[in-house]
């Protein structure tokens, strides 16, 4: 049914495509040369798919490692609050203590 009726595959419709416009063009069959080299070779398809998955995968792996660290800052920042809170209690304490002193 439909663009593909009375193709076995819809990768022959791309084949029939390529032989009518041979036929049409004569002066374009370096493009049907290409299309048959490289598109219908199943080293560049295969090759293509796995440089995909290889970029798909380093990408998955820069976003996790983007992820830990803004886990790894907000940590940090949480702790430096920690710290200054720390410090400003500290620094009361040794403030009350002179006044009680004095």
């Amino acid at each position: 049914c439909g663009p593909f009726q009375g193709l076995e595959t819809i990768y022959k419709s791309g084949q029939t495509w390529m032989q009518v416009l041979e036929k049409s063009n004569p002066d374009i069959t370096w493009f049907v040369r290409v299309y048959h080299h490289l598109l219908q070779s199943p080293l560049l398809l295969l090759s293509m798919s796995a440089i995909l998955l290889g970029l798909i995968y380093v990408k998955i792996q820069m976003v996790k490692g983007q992820r830990r660290i803004i886990r790894l800052l907000r940590e940090q920042i949480l702790k430096e609050g920690e710290d200054k809170s720390f410090l400003i209690n500290k620094l009361h304490s040794v403030y009350e203590q002179r006044e009680r002193r004095a």
